[in-house]
């Protein structure tokens, strides 16, 4: 979260392009004069109303305002518009994102009208029309719907303060090779030399733009997917990925950026430098951008929804990849409970537990914002929060719109009266929620107030206030000066009740501020990993000459804006759980960004910021150091290691560093890292993979047929007791299923004598895999399952011997088989194919079939460890021949075109691709891409214009894809 006195400008909003856009938070109704009204005014009544009891019980008060609001036009929901995330092919149609709390199944809730897309535990990420809302809610096994709201923002010297230049420089360090870096933030310059290998290429194997319709990332349904071979082959817009606010650059450059970029290179370098990265860009803009207005800045990033969509995409990837990955999120939500029982913190904490995920977020920057203050209400006593409304100190201007909300303890009540600055008074009633109209307004003098009150918050019980401000006129200034909110004890409850204020409203403060319990979402999640601010800089070089800009706290000690914890309701140890340095750090300045010439390092390629949000990073980074010295780490064991090596100064856990400031040379040194001296554990065979050739190795070792050498047994020796054994031979099965990168397939030439045959076979029951029995001794495959279908029971291996072994692992997305017979023999049992057979069933519909599994590795070897060719084209199975197996739907639209047509195809396997645009007597004219691709889809964009830029004449072209597998073309016409 960058600190709030750096400021950028922004560039134009540009809409979405699947129709309606809605990104909101609250409800702003266009309000009738307040002369007028005398009494609480319901909204939407019509709308409301029809909903059962149990549904508006169960609904996000967010939800229920955007339902309630009149809407005749885009522009009545502006205001709406704001934090909450809405879709919809027109205001009277809207869809909603959002987390379901429910204990029914995926296909079951696709049933009552819901989308499913991830599921992390009992909470599912869907999309839901208005119109489904009631039938949803009213379900008794539903229990809660939490709307999708709108996220915030939240070096060289920073990493000797935290000793990563001991243990990050080569040839002794580590430097995170072999480890995936997760970027979950507002996008990142594809073309900053910091995030290039040394050959020139990129270091970025993914990007998924959460909000650019062109392509669809697998089952996800929505966004767009582009590879390293799309930036390396230019098929990337740069106006996408040059990252015009430029933070999740910079949060990039600390933790991963090599440094490279600019004329002191190395100087700026990242502390995981070698590491790959995969990003997920959540930054959107829509119709209520309104050309870049200064709320964008606050609530632009991402959503908490799309959030755990993208857990999940990390979680696939890393599992495509076999690889070992570490998330940064430097965003977070200021409203909301903060004591982790929201849907979204509690979905982070179940998908996190259940896929073992290592995900760092960044505490806030809420220290000094006056936002929060506490009141400890006594049986029958009244207590008053002061919030004074003043000109915003950055515009010089009132707020037009004001939250604020309250939260106290379940089984208390509470009575909430708003008093206005000219002495109006409302008294909130004390539960709307179940009432016909749980949305209410009121006149207030020259304002209007939106509330909502509950005693029993969905999905967590606790008692809950939630208040909006407006002028009677908008967009009329709300009055300026003192507003009272008084809190009254009811039936004689007694306990705190926090206030909390909206993030960004620099111009209400309340007094008796409690620098307590800030820490925002998802940082309040248990299973996060948690970060607070250090100072380390206050000085730095620029193109003048050096900056000097000081904190109120000296050098060492905790920043001033960072959010302290613990968590509300907490106490003794909790968040944050440590802190790095986040006080104007130099890192990675992205090519459209526009700070001021102040904060730009004197080699014009990086920047500094401050806020936790370039804390977080140092931490990810170190954990990426530690993953590639031992990838066998669990999230604990990480966890463990970052809090015993902190630096406390002696006092244990505290609220503003939580155990202490990040020691990355500590962490690194005290990872064990592997097995005896063995570098690779799992890789018997010495060749620095594991793979199904080590399985033979250890397999041929046991039984005294081909000994490994000291090295090799030193790497099959997985447990370390009692020599190799078969707890060995499974450890490595293990490894091949979850860590290592696998090889792509081993293919054959066309018509290559002695390859192996291999194909396969699907109906709506089942996907099989099948493999001539010849000479075969040990397979390993990996794969992903078609959207919408699920393992129906264990994968069968069959026509192999007895006593032959199928270990398989399910992962998020991608699953893993491998066969073999710890009997060192051949795998077939008679001269039947070899099959592998994955039941599967349909839980919802994702607009695939069976015939759409995906393999993704497919790796084989003989019983003595000669890895065997696999035939150019599979031969067996019904699916044999149909062309669809390897490559399918190559397809353009628009077609006829004008300017541009996007070109989509998939290919079923990784293998090398050409794709070129041919006129009718087949000369090529322009050469969209060439290398090798992943299987997935793909998408390019042809302009038509040839190799030299010319714009080519009205007629009849062909898009040609090659492929190893063969040649696919389409018809594109040109009208001009």
């Amino acid at each position: 979260m960058i600190r709030r006195p750096i400021r950028f400008r922004f560039w134009p909003a540009r809409p979405w392009s699947f129709g309606l856009s809605l990104v909101a938070a609250l409800f702003l109704a266009r309000a009738a004069s307040a002369e007028n009204e005398s009494s609480l005014r319901t909204l939407g009544a019509e709308r409301i109303e029809a909903m059962s009891a149990s549904a508006k019980t169960k609904l996000d008060p967010g939800i229920l305002f955007a339902v309630a609001q009149s809407r005749e036009s885009a522009e009545d929901l502006e205001v709406v518009g704001r934090r909450l995330a809405i879709y919809g092919s027109s205001p009277a149609d809207l869809v909603f994102p959002v987390l379901i709390q429910s204990d029914l199944t995926d296909a079951e809730l696709a049933d009552l009208g819901a989308k499913p897309r991830t599921r992390a535990g009992d909470i599912v990420t869907a999309m839901v029309a208005e119109a489904d809302l009631d039938r949803i809610g009213s379900h008794p096994l539903v229990h809660a719907i939490e709307g999708s709201y709108r996220m915030a923002t939240n070096l060289d010297q920073s990493l000797d303060a935290i000793g990563a230049t001991t243990v990050n420089v080569p040839p002794t360090g580590f430097a995170g090779d072999g480890v995936l870096f997760g970027l979950l933030d507002d996008g990142i310059d594809i073309t900053h030399d910091d995030f290039k290998d040394d050959s020139g290429g990129s270091r970025i194997l993914y990007i998924w733009d959460q909000e650019k319709e062109t392509g669809t990332p697998p089952s996800f349904g929505y966004g767009s997917e582009y590879t390293k071979n799309d930036i390396d082959s230019g098929q990337v817009d740069l106006n996408d990925f040059s990252n015009d606010f430029g933070h999740g650059s910079h949060v990039a450059g600390i933790a991963v950026g090599d440094g490279s970029a600019g004329s002191a290179s190395g100087t700026y370098r990242g502390i995981a430098w070698q590491a790959d990265i995969i990003a997920v860009k959540n930054w959107g803009c829509d119709l209520f951008c309104y050309g870049g207005a200064p709320w964008q800045e606050l609530f632009g990033g991402g959503t908490t929804v799309e959030s755990v969509d993208a857990l999940k995409y990390f979680a696939q990837k890393a599992r495509e990849l076999s690889r070992r990955i570490v998330i940064n999120q430097s965003q977070g939500v200021t409203m909301g409970p903060h004591d982790g029982s929201s849907l979204f913190e509690t979905a982070y904490n179940s998908f996190i537990a259940q896929n073992d995920l290592l995900v760092v977020v960044a505490a806030g920057n809420d220290q000094t914002s006056a936002w929060h203050s506490v009141a400890n209400v006594g049986a029958g006593q009244t207590q008053t929060f002061t919030a004074r409304h003043q000109n915003d100190p950055d515009t010089g201007a009132p707020h037009f719109l004001l939250r604020f909300e309250l939260w106290w303890d379940p089984g208390d009540q509470f009575e909430v009266t708003v008093v206005s600055p000219d002495g109006n008074s409302l008294v909130l009633p004390l539960d709307t929620s179940s009432s016909q109209s749980p949305v209410r307004s009121q006149g207030l003098g020259n304002d209007t107030v939106y509330l909502y009150t509950t005693q029993s918050y969905p999905g967590n019980g606790q008692g809950n206030a939630w208040v909006m401000l407006t002028a009677a006129e908008y967009p009329d200034p709300i009055t300026l000066g003192n507003w009272q909110v008084r809190v009254r004890s009811v039936n004689n409850s007694a306990g705190p009740v926090h206030y909390y204020g909206e993030r960004g409203q620099y111009g209400l403060t309340v007094s008796n501020p409690s620098l307590d319990s800030n820490i925002g979402m998802p940082a309040s999640a248990e299973n996060v990993i948690s970060v607070a601010s250090f100072n380390t800089r206050f000085r730095w070089p620029t193109r003048t000459g050096f900056q000097q800009a000081p904190d109120s706290n000296p050098l060492g000690a905790v920043s001033s804006f960072s959010s302290n914890g613990p968590r509300r309701g907490k106490s003794g140890p909790d968040k944050p759980d440590l802190a790095a340095p986040g006080m104007w750090i130099a890192s990675a300045m992205a090519a459209r960004s526009a700070p001021e010439a102040r904060y730009q390092i004197n080699d014009g390629e990086h920047v500094v910021l401050a806020g936790t949000s370039m804390a977080a990073p140092h931490v990810a980074g170190t954990i990426a150091l530690m993953l590639q010295k031992d990838p066998t780490l669990t999230r604990a064991q990480v966890k463990q290691i970052l809090v015993d090596t902190a630096d406390d100064g002696g006092q244990g856990w505290t609220k503003t560093l939580g155990w202490g400031k990040l020691r990355a040379d500590g962490a690194v040194n005290a990872v064990a890292g592997g097995t005896g001296n063995c570098d690779l554990p799992g890789d018997a065979n010495q060749d620095e993979h594991v793979d199904v050739l080590d399985v033979v190795a250890t397999v041929n070792h046991i039984l005294g047929r081909a000994l490994l050498d000291t090295d090799g047994q030193d790497c099959a020796d997985i447990d370390g007791v009692s020599g190799i054994t078969a707890g060995d031979l499974g450890a490595i099965v293990t490894r091949i299923m979850a860590q290592p990168r696998p090889e792509a397939m081993l293919l054959a030439a066309a018509e290559t004598p002695g390859s192996l045959e291999w194909g396969e076979d699907a109906d709506e029951s089942a996907y099989r895999l099948l493999l001539a029995p010849d000479e075969l001794g040990v397979v390993s495959f990996a794969f992903t399952l078609p959207r919408g279908f699920e393992l129906d029971g264990a994968p069968v291996l069959a026509n192999a011997r007895t006593g032959a072994v199928l270990d398989w692992s399910a992962g998020i997305g991608v699953y893993k088989v491998v066969a073999y017979d710890p009997a060192g023999r051949t795998l077939a049992h008679g001269e039947e194919p070899v099959r592998i057979e994955l039941p599967l069933v349909r839980m919802w519909d994702g607009d695939q079939t069976v015939a759409d599994s995906r393999i993704l590795s497919l790796q084989a070897s003989d019983p003595g460890g000669q890895k065997l060719v696999l035939a150019s084209q599979p031969t067996l199975g019904a699916l044999a021949g149909s062309g669809e197996v390897r490559v399918a739907r190559l397809s353009s639209f628009p077609n006829p075109m004008q300017d541009v047509t996007r070109i989509r195809y998939e290919l079923a396997l990784g293998e090398h691709v050409d794709v070129d645009i041919v006129d009718a007597s087949g000369r090529r004219i322009r050469r969209l891409a060439s290398g090798t691709q992943l299987g997935g889809a793909h998408t390019l964009n042809w302009d038509g214009r040839d190799d030299s830029g010319s714009v080519v004449p009205a007629g009849v072209y062909f898009v040609r894809l090659e492929t190893e597998s063969g040649v696919d073309s389409r018809k594109i016409q040109i009208v001009r």
